[in-house]
C-alpha cells in the first residue's frame, strides 16, 4: 500500500520585532496534509501592533488571488486551496491593511483539492507559504 506524505513549510520567523509591532506565537512552522482528498492542515500566529500595518500572504506555487495553489514533488503536482482567516480578507499576494489592534490572530489553512490515486507516486510534496508584514 502506498502512502502519500504532503508537507507545506511556512516561511516566517517565530518572532520579529521592530518599533511597536511583533509577530509571534506561531503554532507550527510546518503544516502536514494527509494523503487523502480534502485533508486539511493549519497554523496560527498573532500580530501585536499599535498602529495600522500591511500584511501579504503568498506561496511559492500560488496560482491566483483566491488561494489556488499546489504541492509538488518536482514532476507531480496536487492542487490545494489556501485560506487565511483573521482581521483581513482572504486574499493572496495582495497587500492587505489591518487596523491597529492590541493583538490579532491569523490562521492559515491548506486543503487538498485533488484525489490522490494509485498513479500518484508516494513522496514529499511541498509548497512554501510566505507572510510579509510591513509597518
Amino acid at each position: 500500500m502506498k502512502r502519500l506524505l504532503v508537507c507545506i513549510v511556512c516561511s516566517f520567523g517565530s518572532m520579529v520585532y521592530a518599533g511597536q509591532c511583533s509577530l509571534g506565537s506561531v503554532t507550527d512552522s510546518r503544516m502536514f496534509l494527509a494523503g487523502y482528498y480534502h485533508s486539511q492542515a493549519a497554523t496560527a500566529f498573532n500580530i501585536r501592533c499599535d498602529h495600522a500595518y500591511n500584511i501579504t500572504f503568498s506561496s511559492a506555487n500560488l496560482q491566483d488571488v483566491n488561494g489556488s495553489s499546489f504541492v509538488s514533488n518536482g514532476a507531480y503536482k496536487l492542487r490545494t486551496r489556501l485560506t487565511v482567516s483573521g482581521p483581513v480578507d482572504n486574499k493572496w499576494n495582495v497587500p492587505l491593511t489591518a487596523r491597529s489592534a492590541d493583538s490579532s490572530k491569523y490562521i492559515i489553512a491548506v486543503h487538498l483539492e485533488d484525489r490522490p490515486s494509485i498513479q500518484v507516486p508516494a513522496g514529499i510534496y511541498r509548497d512554501t507559504v510566505y507572510v510579509n508584514l510591513a509597518f
